[in-house]
Protein backbone atom coordinates (compact mmCIF):
# COMPACT_ATOMS: atom_id res chain seq x y z
CA UNK A 1 0.00 0.00 0.00
CA UNK A 2 1.27 3.46 -0.88
CA UNK A 3 3.68 4.75 -3.45
CA UNK A 4 1.87 7.71 -5.01
CA UNK A 5 4.03 10.82 -5.22
CA UNK A 6 1.51 13.26 -3.80
CA UNK A 7 3.92 16.15 -3.20
CA UNK A 8 5.42 16.34 -6.67
CA UNK A 9 2.51 15.04 -8.74
CA UNK A 10 -0.96 14.55 -7.24
CA UNK A 11 -1.19 17.71 -5.09
CA UNK A 12 0.94 19.89 -7.37
CA UNK A 13 -1.02 22.92 -8.59
CA UNK A 14 -1.79 22.61 -12.28
CA UNK A 15 -1.20 18.85 -12.47
CA UNK A 16 -2.87 17.34 -15.53
CA UNK A 17 -5.00 14.20 -15.76
CA UNK A 18 -2.28 12.71 -17.96
CA UNK A 19 0.32 13.22 -15.22
CA UNK A 20 -1.98 11.66 -12.64
CA UNK A 21 -2.60 8.66 -14.90
CA UNK A 22 1.14 8.28 -15.55
CA UNK A 23 1.94 8.38 -11.81
CA UNK A 24 -0.78 5.87 -11.01
CA UNK A 25 0.44 3.53 -13.75
CA UNK A 26 4.02 3.90 -12.51
CA UNK A 27 2.91 2.69 -9.08
CA UNK A 28 0.92 -0.21 -10.50
CA UNK A 29 3.85 -1.26 -12.71
CA UNK A 30 6.36 -0.91 -9.88
CA UNK A 31 4.45 -2.51 -7.01
CA UNK A 32 1.57 -4.45 -8.55
CA UNK A 33 3.18 -7.59 -9.91
CA UNK A 34 1.52 -10.60 -8.37
CA UNK A 35 -1.50 -8.60 -7.20
CA UNK A 36 -2.44 -7.33 -3.77
CA UNK A 37 -1.08 -3.80 -4.21
CA UNK A 38 -3.27 -0.89 -3.07
CA UNK A 39 -2.56 2.53 -4.58
CA UNK A 40 -2.56 5.07 -1.77
CA UNK A 41 -1.10 8.41 -0.88
CA UNK A 42 -2.03 10.80 1.93
CA UNK A 43 -3.14 13.55 -0.40
CA UNK A 44 -4.74 16.87 0.47
CA UNK A 45 -7.23 15.99 -2.27
CA UNK A 46 -8.62 13.24 -0.03
CA UNK A 47 -10.38 15.90 2.05
CA UNK A 48 -12.25 17.43 -0.90
CA UNK A 49 -15.36 15.40 -1.82
CA UNK A 50 -15.34 16.95 -5.32
CA UNK A 51 -12.08 15.13 -6.06
CA UNK A 52 -14.02 11.84 -6.05
CA UNK A 53 -16.44 13.07 -8.74
CA UNK A 54 -15.77 12.74 -12.48
CA UNK A 55 -12.99 15.16 -13.38
CA UNK A 56 -11.47 15.04 -9.90
CA UNK A 57 -7.96 13.81 -9.09
CA UNK A 58 -9.11 10.85 -7.01
CA UNK A 59 -11.66 9.88 -9.62
CA UNK A 60 -8.83 9.76 -12.19
CA UNK A 61 -6.70 7.62 -9.87
CA UNK A 62 -9.62 5.23 -9.23
CA UNK A 63 -10.47 4.92 -12.92
CA UNK A 64 -6.83 4.22 -13.79
CA UNK A 65 -6.61 1.54 -11.11
CA UNK A 66 -9.82 -0.08 -12.28
CA UNK A 67 -8.87 -0.09 -15.96
CA UNK A 68 -5.08 -0.38 -16.04
CA UNK A 69 -4.73 -2.43 -12.87
CA UNK A 70 -6.71 -5.29 -14.38
CA UNK A 71 -3.53 -6.53 -16.09
CA UNK A 72 -2.30 -7.60 -12.67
Amino acid sequence: MGGLDVQNVIDRPGVTDEEIVAETRRCIDTYGEGGGYVVFGASLSMYDPMQYAPGGKLFTISQTCEQYGKIY
